[in-house]
């Protein structure tokens, strides 16, 4: 299956390629196998990139890490897709998923290069790491005993972080919020309205003004008359925590990433 995906043109086979990448990320195992295919020493970065978004799509708001077996991949090969899921800026459940299992390993080098991105996660996603690793079920915490002393860490910094002075505008209600939302809107509707009446400009343009609500309306036909149907609309968000060196320098943040593409150094 893999060899006939790999066969696929991206910029042709658009509708096929699709439907086999939904096919391999349902599939943990599939997708650890064509990981270390596509992600490997012989990479197809194409493909690679394609499923590496299609999953990172998948695992967004997933809450606990993803359970992986890389039994079916030599170590090597594990280690450096490892690396490159990093680089790529994977979500966080997967690749954390993937170094989870490669700390069962019993090989010392390859702890060595989990604990490295064990690191990485832990720099780069802080509090991401710490809601995924809280959400282990206890067997595994006492299976890999290096979880709860990252979680253990991760506490002792969050409730430093806690504890520092902060802005009054991060202490805010969502009430508080939309409040001064409203007052900095009207303070710019004031402002733009006394710059039209000031401006000669104005006098000569035509305007045309346009209200939104929180509610939508469906207007249906029936028995020859119209009827409206409002519907309210509901909010709904994603959290998703960027990189904390890309935050602090956009500049050479990516850079640093993708040297993890090389995989370990040492």
């Amino acid at each position: 299956m893999l060899d006939e995906v790999a066969a696929l043109d991206p910029d042709k086979d658009t509708h096929e390629l699709d439907d086999c990448l939904s096919a391999l990320i349902r599939s943990p195992a599939l997708s650890v196998l064509a990981l270390g295919n596509w992600l490997g020493a012989n990479a197809k970065l194409p493909l690679a990139k394609l499923l590496v978004h299609n999953l990172s799509v998948q695992y967004l708001a997933a809450e606990t890490p993803v359970n992986l077996d890389l039994a079916m991949l030599q170590s090597s090969d594990a280690v450096l897709v490892a690396f490159r899921l990093c680089a790529l800026a994977t979500t966080p459940a997967f690749s954390l998923g993937w170094v989870l299992a490669l700390l069962r390993n019993d090989e010392t080098g390859v702890q060595t290069h989990a604990l490295e991105l064990l690191r990485h996660h832990i720099r780069e996603y802080p509090h991401t790491t710490q809601r995924l690793l809280e959400s282990m079920v206890p067997d595994l915490k006492t299976t890999l005993p290096v979880v709860a002393e990252v979680l253990s860490m991760l506490s002792k910094q969050s409730d430093a972080f806690e504890q520092a002075p902060r802005l009054k505008e991060f202490a805010m209600s969502r009430e508080e919020r939309i409040a001064l939302q409203g007052l900095k809107l009207r303070e710019q509707r004031e402002i733009h309205r006394h710059a039209e009446q000031s401006s000669v400009l104005m006098q000569f343009v035509k305007q045309s003004h346009f209200k939104y609500s929180h509610e939508t309306v469906v207007e249906f036909s029936a028995q020859g008359q119209t009827f409206e149907q409002s519907l309210s609309m509901q909010p709904h968000a994603v959290s998703v925590e960027l990189p904390i060196s890309e935050r602090l320098d956009p500049q050479t943040g990516p850079l640093r990433r993708n040297r993890m593409w090389a995989g370990p150094t040492s």
